[in-house]
């Protein structure tokens, strides 16, 4: 199996299991219909079932592939982009909540900036990429956005 996969799934798991233990020693709801600790249990069930999922899609390959398969060399412009990815993400995350708390930028326009920016850096960049994730990232900012405000009541600004 891709070595890579683990080193992305075990930090997660291990994240996703620190939020569920954090989120057991939040109070219990007074008058919210989710109460405080449904934030963070709702990001740990979705990290967990994301990385289940990548897991999975591994395990399949490899079964469709076999044991014996031959690795492919990746193209030269993945390999130049490659060495981006282990500062560019991070770096972006870093800018992405700097601009929302210090800058007080619009949280959609946000995010949408930020999930273009992370698909360009983590896939091959193209205009027709960049308007997928452009569409992505509107998509997940609005929805993101109506439940903050609708169930959480928290307004994302």
């Amino acid at each position: 199996p891709p070595i890579g996969i683990f080193d992305f799934t075990v930090p997660a798991l291990f994240l996703a299991g620190m939020l569920f233990y954090g989120a057991m020693g939040l109070p219990a709801p007074r008058f919210e219909p989710m109460g405080s600790a449904a934030l963070p249990q709702i990001l740990g069930g979705l990290i967990v079932f994301l990385a289940l999922l990548l897991l999975l899609n591994v395990w399949r390959k490899l079964q469709a592939a076999g044991e014996t398969a031959s690795e492919e060399k990746p193209s030269t412009e993945a390999q130049g982009l490659a060495k981006f990815r282990p500062l560019g993400v991070p770096a972006c995350l870093v800018i992405y909540v700097g601009a929302l708390d210090f800058l007080q930028a619009p949280f959609v326009i946000s995010t949408i900036a930020l999930v273009v920016v992370l698909g360009m850096l983590l896939s091959k960049p193209t205009l027709r990429m960049a308007l997928i994730f452009a569409l992505f990232g509107l998509v997940l900012s609005v929805s993101i956005n109506l439940v903050f405000t609708h169930f959480l009541f928290v307004d994302l600004g």
